[in-house]
């Protein structure tokens, strides 16, 4: 027996793809500020897995993808679920559901995920090394090995994490 259109979509996409498709990016911790009342804080938690959703710490707010998309938007389940549908392209509404494309965007989706982690993770390092070079040429002994490998990469890597930067924005 095949899943309904709700559990589908539930198993399809993370809270945190539905929160970034309609404007929201979540800081390194998976918080956002909560739509649902007014905060200065980030309170609302948004998950990465599949089948997760959301958890507001501020108003109380819970819930799945869908939950938010009919809250976020003032929409029925049945409005929700067309627009969910629509703008994630999923083909599921239809009579029979394309689980290929499913498949594919949830490949889609996985490949970006590891990306971008591969992508934080080399500006984690590189921002490190960064840390490293500047000190060594600020508190360093002037040609001391660390110091003239410090003037010898420090330029190639702030180019390098540039480049990340814009990478990501």
């Amino acid at each position: 027996m095949t899943p309904g259109p709700s559990a589908q979509i539930k198993q399809i996409l993370s809270m945190r793809q539905v929160a970034e498709r309609y404007g929201f990016v979540s800081d390194r911790s998976g918080f956002i500020r909560c739509p649902f009342h007014t905060d200065k804080t980030a309170s609302l938690k948004i998950y990465d897995e599949p089948g997760r959703g959301f958890c507001c710490f501020g108003c109380g707010t819970a819930g799945s993808v869908i939950d938010f998309v009919m809250r976020l938007l003032d929409l029925s389940l049945p409005q929700a679920l067309i627009r969910i549908n629509a703008d994630f392209g999923l083909d599921i509404l239809s009579e029979k559901p394309d689980r290929r494309k499913i498949e594919a965007y949830r490949k889609d989706q996985d490949r970006k995920r590891r990306t971008e982690k591969s992508r934080h993770d080399e500006l984690n390092r590189l921002a490190a090394e960064h840390c490293r070079l500047w000190w060594a040429l600020k508190l360093g002994e002037p040609y001391s090995d660390l110091w003239c490998e410090a003037m010898y990469k420090i330029s190639d890597i702030e180019e390098r994490l540039e480049a990340i930067n814009c990478q990501t924005n």
